[in-house]
């Protein structure tokens, strides 16, 4: 293995071991509810669950590259010629070759020409399920891939699409337009390239750039037939006569084969089989650069989905918690402005049942019993009242813990039924069984609380109900000495005692409402504290994925590093390489040539210095922040990833994030 071989697989194990650190994340929460932690237990086994399906994904890619031999991979529908193809390339005999009835090439097969391994593939179409693991792996070992098609008519879109479903951007594709055609029709025909030929053959190309991309590189137009036959050691009677044919026909062998044109695909081969060192490890180091940018995507694209889940939570509970607290502002404000009512009206009829009774000069017993009864019947009317104002605060606040269920449940199963690698439907189960937990904590302990309400309120009342009855021995002691003279003295006495203890109570029963009422809010507001609480727990969590994001990136950043100073021989300050954009930044202290037939990239931007990356770029720093006001998105995650590598080798680096803006 080579020295860069070695240091690959260094950044691989890397990979690797930030995957496996997902386990070590903790969501505990100091003095968490048991069941709670629970809960969050079980998501986090979710999340580790599916970073390992991920994981596996990355190391089967790592156990298949290839260092030793430059792979080369023959895929196509079939008859399309793969086989006759490779004969030709091998001169080779027959017996691989099918006779054009059935697919012949069951299960992959593999043979050597000139140091190149070559690997007919079953056909792509059809049954191709059956042997889709072992496509995929040879895809995995495939340094270039030769796509074989008939030349009668172009390519199938979905057939292209399955190609691209199987490459998933690892190696470079060609394509071989195979006409068909026996010698003997070369006799009348002069030309290889029909003018149908060259229509299917641009049509091929246009379809080859839209839905394979960068990674096309050419398309060769060649007869494989002709080839093997006048190239190869043919064995069957019909193979060995349409030799006998060519020769006949183009006066030799050699002339033959040149007609076939199938030379120019043979001078291919052997000029990226010189180019093998370099073409294996840009190869291999895409491989790898595209696991990891997968596993990026699936963790963002997953992280994104367990944020607006987290969002939704923050936001409807806080909105829950504002309406309960308003909830009880105004049935406090409305059960204190009833009371006042009733008592000012209980207090009205006691003065002037007093008075009445002054005024008939009823004694002290006829006087007591007469307040007794205003009194039981106010107090039945104020504990119905009280009862009334409970009932409905106590149903208000349920109606409002029940939305925020009902809320917290649709917002769930909605984002719960997104597909990933990490089951968020099981997530979703956790939540919904901690939240039912919770809100039973909630509604039990709310309307134990509005209880206390209860009896609270009606206590005072009867206490000063029980005052007033008291100050009557001393408003008939004084009245019975003078009577004559004192009547009317008497009844403001009686008046002003009354509105006296009457006050006295309201104000008493005020503060006692507000303090209950206080006393609600913070019983409502700890239990909503453990949805906050379970929240909190799963944002850490996120946090912590953000925080294996940055580490992935990071092993990418040093993944770019190691492969421009392998095709350059120049260490670069930083590089950042985004495959999916086929786009690449290099900070170098000096330029360097760049290859674009050996990095395939779209564009390769380098800069002397990071200040002049940054003054090419719509940014500005505020508060240890850089704000990129661009449109670019490469641009956006280059200098994210960027300033945290430069974050990572010196704790005082100035600028501690970058955002939009």
């Amino acid at each position: 293995m080579s020295s860069y071989a070695r240091i690959l697989n260094g950044h691989a194990e890397e990979a690797l071991k930030v995957m496996s650190s997902i386990r070590e994340i903790s969501v505990e929460e100091s003095g968490s509810d048991e069941r709670i932690a629970q809960s969050l237990g079980g998501i986090h086994k979710e999340i580790v669950k599916g970073m390992d399906r991920i994981r596996k994904t990355l190391d089967q890619l790592m156990e298949n590259v290839e260092w030793d031999s430059f792979n080369v991979s023959f895929f196509g529908e079939t008859n399309a010629g793969k086989s006759t193809t490779i004969g030709a390339l091998l001169r080779d005999n027959d017996e691989g070759i099918g006779d054009g009835r059935k697919d012949f090439t069951q299960r992959k097969q593999s043979r050597t020409w000139n140091g190149v391994h070559l690997m007919d593939m079953p056909g792509i179409e059809g049954n191709e399920l059956k042997y889709e693991n072992e496509i995929r792996t040879s895809v995995l070992k495939s340094h270039v891939i030769f796509y074989v098609a008939a030349a009668n008519k172009e390519p199938e879109e979905g057939t292209l699409r399955k190609i691209k479903k199987y490459l998933k951007d690892q190696a470079k594709v060609y394509v071989i337009l195979n006409i068909r055609g026996k010698p003997g029709m070369y006799a009348r025909v002069k030309e290889l390239i029909s003018p149908n030929v060259q229509s299917v053959r641009d049509r091929t190309e246009a379809k080859l750039r839209s839905i394979i991309g960068a990674q096309y590189k050419g398309i060769f137009l060649v007869n494989s037939h002709l080839a093997y036959v006048a190239s190869g050691r043919p064995a069957r009677d019909e193979f060995i006569a349409d030799r006998d044919k060519a020769i006949s026909v183009f006066g030799s062998a050699e002339q033959a084969y040149a007609f076939s044109r199938f030379d120019e695909l043979e001078a291919e081969i052997k000029r990226l089989h010189e180019m093998a060192p370099k073409e294996i490890a840009v190869n291999n180091t895409y491989k790898l650069v595209q696991g990891i940018e997968s596993i990026l995507s699936s963790l963002l694209r997953e992280k994104k989905n367990f944020d607006q889940d987290i969002k939704l939570l923050k936001d409807q509970v806080k909105q829950a918690t504002e309406k309960v607290e308003h909830t009880i502002g105004k049935y406090n404000r409305d059960l204190l402005n009833d009371l006042d009512a009733r008592l000012e009206r209980m207090k009205s009829d006691m003065q002037h049942k007093l008075a009445s009774c002054i005024d008939n000069g009823l004694g002290e017993s006829a006087i007591q019993n007469a307040l007794r009864e205003v009194k039981d019947r106010h107090e039945l009317e104020i504990k119905d009242g009280l009862e009334a104002h409970i009932a409905s605060l106590r149903s208000e606040i349920a109606k409002h813990l029940d939305n925020l269920r009902t809320r917290i449940d649709l917002g769930l199963k909605f984002n719960g039924v997104k597909n990933g690698d990490i089951d968020l439907g099981e997530i979703v189960r956790e939540m919904k069984l901690s939240f039912k937990y919770i809100f039973d904590q909630v509604a039990d302990l709310g309307f134990t609380i509005v209880g206390i309400v209860t009896s609270f309120a009606i206590n005072p009342i009867l206490g000063a109900v029980t005052l007033v009855v008291g100050v009557i021995r001393k408003i008939w002691d004084w009245f019975f000495r003078d009577p004559a003279k004192r009547k009317r003295e008497a009844k403001d006495k009686a008046y002003y005692e009354i509105d006296k203890s009457i006050n006295g109570v309201k104000k008493e029963m005020e503060a006692n409402m507000r303090r209950e009422a206080a006393t609600l809010e913070r019983g409502i507001k700890r239990q909503l504290h453990a949805v906050n609480q379970f929240v909190r727990s799963t944002e850490r969590l996120s946090q912590a994925l953000n925080a294996k994001v940055r580490e992935l990136n990071l092993v990418r950043i040093d993944i770019s590093n190691s492969l421009i100073e392998f095709v350059s021989g120049t260490r670069p300050q930083v590089a950042y390489l985004d495959l999916r954009m086929r786009r690449a930044v290099c900070i170098l202290d000096k330029p360097i040539r760049y290859r674009e037939e050996l990095l395939q990239l779209e564009a390769f931007e380098q800069y002397g210095s990071i200040n002049e990356l940054l003054n090419g770029l719509d940014q500005r720093v505020e508060r240890q922040i850089l704000f990129y006001g661009g449109k670019d998105e490469f641009h956006y995650r280059m200098l994210s990833g960027i300033n945290d590598y430069y974050a990572s080798k010196n704790p005082a680096h100035p600028i501690k994030q970058v955002r939009r803006g």
